[in-house]
């Protein structure tokens, strides 16, 4: 299911092919642990956390259609930091960033009507 880069993401990024809820935990049980900042934390662990409860948070209400793939950004620092290709072939960016309060993007195909008439957006 999944492939990971060890170390910088530079090197190696991050992809991943999902097909089920069982899937999404998986990868959330992979992410959801992160270094502290003593420990070794990268940018890349936040990134990969807010990804993982972005996903956990839709699958859970039944917002996602599978299957899908996510790949992360080439570079560190690149924005979007993910790009997500939904089995629709739409290609959607969520972008982690803790300090200016944006929320992440529900699937056009998922969203309530009150979701629509804010932008199809949920804040993490």
């Amino acid at each position: 299911m999944m492939r990971a880069g060890q170390g910088e993401k530079a090197a190696r990024p991050y992809s991943v092919e999902i097909h089920s809820f069982d899937d999404v935990k998986r990868l959330w049980s992979g992410v959801r642990s992160v270094p502290g900042r003593t420990e070794g934390r990268k940018h890349y662990h936040e990134e990969r956390y807010c990804l993982g409860l972005y996903l956990l948070a839709l699958g859970t209400n039944g917002l996602l259609d599978y299957p899908f793939h996510v790949a992360e950004a080439r570079q560190p620092h690149e924005s979007p930091d993910f790009m997500i290709e939904w089995p629709s072939g739409q290609v959607t960016g969520p972008r982690s960033n803790k300090d200016d309060g944006r929320s992440l993007p529900i699937p056009h195909d998922h969203q309530r009507k009150d979701e629509q008439s804010t932008g199809g957006h949920i804040a993490v």
